[in-house]
């Protein structure tokens, strides 16, 4: 059995984590105060699709071109967005 322990970039690593971790959720109770929750998932949603789809260009792979898959992305993309537990 390897013991491991951490050491000081581990827990920085950790305490970076905890930090960004912990600031979602205060910065999210603030947006919320200042809009309403839709225009809130939208901002947030909005530039990570993005983000996405041009890593998903970036990287050489494409977006599904046939309406049937185009289709059935977007509904699951839809569909675990607005759901709390997915």
């Amino acid at each position: 059995m390897v013991t491991r322990t951490m050491g000081a970039t581990e827990w920085a690593l950790v305490g970076l984590l905890a930090l960004v971790w912990g600031g979602t959720f205060y910065f999210v109770e603030i947006m919320l105060e200042a809009m309403d929750p839709v225009s809130a998932v939208l901002l947030r949603v909005a530039p990570a699709a993005a983000a996405l789809t041009i890593l998903v260009y970036a990287t050489g792979l494409r977006l599904p071109g046939d309406l049937p898959a185009g289709g059935r992305c977007s509904s699951w993309a839809c569909s675990t967005t607005s759901s709390p537990s997915a």
